[in-house]
Formats: structure tokens, sequence, C-alpha cells
């Protein structure tokens, strides 16, 4: 029976983890077009329907970016 020691694999601590994740990207996270106005389309629901995408957008937006943050602060950690 032989002992083996490898002297060269033995540690003293533990390396420090490192991620780099690109910045929140503009192209992905940038709102959509507004819905299309049709000619003949009534003016008013015409503008409430842009007006609703526009804050849905907006929201969406907002919170994708929110949650891509807190990818990157949790992989930080």
């Amino acid at each position: 029976m032989s002992l083996t020691i490898l002297t060269a694999c033995q540690t003293t601590g533990v390396a420090p983890i490192s991620r780099s994740l690109p910045p929140a990207s503009n192209v992905v996270l940038d709102p959509v077009s507004p819905p299309r106005i049709k000619v003949g389309d009534d003016a008013r629901v015409a503008w409430k329907r842009e007006e609703a995408a526009r804050k849905e957008n907006a929201a969406r937006l907002v919170r994708s970016r929110e949650i891509y943050e807190g990818v990157r602060e949790a992989y930080g950690k």
C-alpha cells in the first residue's frame, strides 16, 4: 500500500466568486410602439387605446428593469 500526498492541490481559502453581467439592455426594455390608428377610427377610442398602451408599456418597462436589477444585485452577493 502506498500513500500519495498532493500538496499542490491544497488551498488556504476560498476564492471569491465574480460574475460580470451586462447592463440593462435598452433594446430589450424599450417600450413598444403604440397601437396603429386606422382611417375612420373614432378619435376618442383611438386616443384611449393609445393612452392605455402607453401606460401598460411604461409599467412593463419599469417592472422589467426592476427585475433585471434585482437579478444583478442577487448575483453580486
